[in-house]
């Protein structure tokens, strides 16, 4: 499983970052509660979780938004079909470990 993130830049307000998975029923509610639960710590971002269906759904969300601009930073789970036609869209996609370690966390 991978995560990945599309970032523009935004005012100083804090940035609401949507993160769109496959999680329903019990993963989900876990997923919201992480989601919450970092919101909580901070102010500077704000995780929006956005259930966008199974994985395939979400996948295909994920791969309509690739080539056009994105007006919010956007992060989306997929597996591991969805890491290889993203591989080849490293203009729009930044991979979650790279964020990581281009910021030194």
């Amino acid at each position: 499983m991978a995560a990945v993130v599309l970032m523009t830049s935004q005012a100083s307000a804090a940035v609401e970052i949507q993160f769109w998975h496959a999680m329903g029923g019990v993963l989900g509610e876990h997923t919201e509660k992480i989601a919450n639960d970092f919101n909580a710590t901070q102010s500077e971002f704000k995780v929006v979780p956005v259930y966008k269906g199974n994985y395939t759904e979400t996948m295909t969300a994920s791969m309509v938004l690739v080539p056009g601009p994105v007006n919010s930073p956007i992060s989306f789970r997929v597996f591991e079909v969805g890491n290889r036609h993203h591989d080849g869209c490293r203009r729009a996609v930044y991979p979650i470990e790279d964020v990581m370690n281009d910021h030194g966390f």
